[in-house]
């Protein structure tokens, strides 16, 4: 369900900076979801894998 709905999140931030702020939507378009055990994370970011893999590091790490 939380992948579902940080997913829906993306497409309503896609519609809104389509017509507010284009040059950003491509960041939505790379946008990242990610589910880690009880943990979602939504990403958009020009470093999209840079924070993946420190957030997958942390949860890791707290999981131990």
């Amino acid at each position: 369900i939380a992948k579902q709905k940080l997913l829906d999140r993306i497409e309503s931030r896609r519609q809104t900076f389509a017509g507010y702020k284009p040059e950003e939507v491509r960041k939505l378009d790379n946008a990242s979801v990610i589910v880690q055990g009880n943990y979602a994370a939504l990403i958009i970011s020009d470093s999209n894998d840079d924070f993946e893999t420190e957030i997958r590091r942390v949860i890791s790490e707290k999981n131990q």
